[in-house]
């Protein structure tokens, strides 16, 4: 599973990358200093930024969520052959 991606928007590179090995803290941040915190959970979550840009914040929701789903693809791939192997 990737950890990072980036981001071209309006010609700057910004980055994005999980925080923590369990993914659920993530970031995107670029080389002036601009940053978007993401922590969740399946219960709750929580954004600080110093960026007032809702594109790039939904932009990390869906990176994150994107992430998630092929995740869950490759877990289904990878365990129903063995689920019927042994049933």
């Amino acid at each position: 599973m990737a950890t990072k991606a980036y981001i071209d928007y309006m010609g700057k590179l910004i980055n994005w990358r999980y925080e923590n090995m369990w993914n659920t803290k993530w970031s995107i941040y670029d080389s002036e200093g601009n940053h978007i915190k993401y922590q969740g959970s399946s219960t709750n979550g929580r954004i600080n930024t110093n960026l007032d840009n809702d594109l790039l914040l939904l932009t990390g929701l869906y990176i994150t969520n994107y992430y998630w789903q092929l995740t869950i693809a490759v877990i289904v791939a990878v365990f129903i052959p063995i689920w019927i192997t042994v049933f």
